[in-house]
């Protein structure tokens, strides 16, 4: 397996046609998004693995050999996540790989999620009436923002965030955006993009666990939709799983839509601890 060159990601786009749901590979093989991707043949590639903010996406052809795949999962793509100290990874692909994704991992243990994929049509955009309370303020996310809040409750989550998505603040501000409500010394609820491609962009939301069922949430939602219509997206998209029922219905209270239904696969890096 080789990892192609910044210039030649275009050269993977077959690969991952069918995994249309994943905007950050759109974003990542558009320089948007930090992320790597390693193939069969840096010509002509038949298969390969593309590393995004968030998670590795595997496509190509099915019926290849795929030995080389997966002792390079297990030779390198593994033993590199363990020298980096990340501890577990998500991977996603679509629905003809599936099956045969604990084999290129030798088996190893894993979780399988199922998920939903959200889409908000901002074409016919108008903004929901909101109020916060006076001691309240909504702020659009800036480095200044977090530098001059960087104390605050939550506010190292976001600059975490901020950094795993865009790679520095450079990159965010100019592909990026984000909205957050404090109160006092705690940010209550905050938005980031996660990801953007032409006219789409895919956002994911947080509330401090103090003050969740009031509404925040709501209103952060409603507030990044004004922001990215402003910003001249068309699209927004949501990931969730099927299970956290607290973020589906707050993304269909703000108009979006389900757009489909797929699998994630979640496992450590380190085999000595299991899912």
């Amino acid at each position: 397996m080789k990892k192609l060159n910044i210039n030649n990601l275009h050269k993977a786009n077959h690969l991952f046609a069918n995994v249309n749901w994943e905007l950050s590979v759109k974003a990542v093989i558009a320089g948007f998004n930090p992320g790597e991707i390693f193939v069969d043949d840096t010509d002509n590639p038949a298969y390969g693995i593309i590393t995004t903010p968030e998670g590795d996406v595997i496509g190509g052809e099915l019926n290849s050999d795929l030995t080389r795949f997966t002792d390079w999962i297990n030779n390198y793509y593994l033993p590199r996540g363990q020298e980096q100290n990340y501890q577990e990874f998500t991977l996603y692909c679509d629905s003809n790989w599936e099956d045969n994704i604990r084999n290129l991992f030798h088996n190893r243990s894993m979780f399988k999620e199922k998920r939903y994929h959200y889409i908000r049509d901002l074409t016919a955009f108008k903004t929901m009436e909101y109020l916060l309370p006076q001691d309240m303020k909504l702020l659009e996310i800036s480095k200044s923002v977090i530098d001059n809040h960087k104390h605050y409750r939550n506010m190292p989550h976001i600059k975490a965030w901020l950094i795993n998505n865009w790679g520095d603040y450079k990159n965010f501000q100019k592909y990026g955006f984000g909205i957050a409500i404090i109160h006092k010394d705690i940010v209550v609820s905050w938005s980031l993009a996660d990801c953007a491609f032409q006219d789409e962009c895919e956002i994911g939301i947080h509330t401090d666990k103090d003050y969740r069922r009031q509404g925040y949430a709501t209103i952060t939602i409603q507030a990044m939709l004004k922001l990215a219509d402003k910003l001249g997206y068309h699209k927004v998209g949501w990931h969730c799983g099927t299970d956290n029922i607290g973020s589906y219905k707050s993304a269909e209270k703000c108009g979006f839509v389900k757009s489909c239904q797929y699998f994630g696969f979640y496992g450590r890096f380190n085999e000595n601890y299991l899912i």
